[in-house]
């Protein structure tokens, strides 16, 4: 589309002794930067050509609202979207919204011999629904990104994880985002019983 691009490796590069050197993948969009500059922090890295963005402004919620569709739809487009693993890094965005997927964590499967996979990058904590942790998920089950998608609109929109509060017991001491996860503590879904101190990102929810 106009407005998005997969930039999946479609060839490999080999040297003259055969060994596999890189990969050649469609390029990306034009000063494309990777999306947890945008949302993990790293805002006071952008320059001014960012400003919209980062502003507190109807600018800035109608291009992160953009940027949110563009996700989807690019995410829509892709027939084996459970060989996936979608989390900011494999994102580029550029400053009009624009959506470009890498693969930096792509998932090949042989399905035939391994008809489950399971997840291991630190990239992905904080992006895996619970299924994804405790176990392994089917071959065919595109929750994985789906959950992932849900969090990075939630960080886009609001700013925050949407599971990143504090809890009372017994959930006071889980501490890692992955971990609220797994015991499905949502701040806005089965974990709102238990939120000892909800910030105020959440609550433009």
């Amino acid at each position: 589309g106009d407005n998005f691009r997969i930039c999946w490796p479609k060839y490999s590069a080999f040297d003259s002794d055969n060994n596999l050197v890189g990969y050649l993948a469609p390029k990306a969009f034009e000063n494309s930067i990777s999306l947890t500059s945008l949302i993990d922090g790293y805002n006071d890295k952008l320059d001014s050509q960012w400003g919209a963005f980062l502003e507190d402004s109807q600018r800035s919620c109608e291009l992160r609202l953009k940027l949110c569709a563009n996700l989807a739809q690019a995410l829509a487009s892709i027939t084996d979207i459970n060989q996936y693993a979608l989390s900011p890094e494999n994102i580029l965005i550029t400053a009009d919204a624009k959506v470009s997927l890498v693969a930096l964590d792509l998932m090949l499967m042989n399905k035939k011999l391994n008809p489950l996979f399971s997840f291991d990058s630190n990239a992905l904590v904080g992006y895996l629904p619970a299924e994804a942790v405790q176990g392994a998920v089917d071959a065919n089950n595109n929750s994985v990104a789906r959950f992932a998608l849900a969090v990075i609109i939630y960080k886009l929109l609001f700013g925050i994880h949407p599971y990143d509060a504090k809890f009372k017991p017994p959930h006071a001491n889980r501490g890692s985002i992955q971990d609220k996860i797994e015991n499905d503590l949502f701040v806005h879904g089965a974990g709102k019983a238990h939120v000892l101190d909800l910030s105020e990102e959440h609550k433009a929810f």
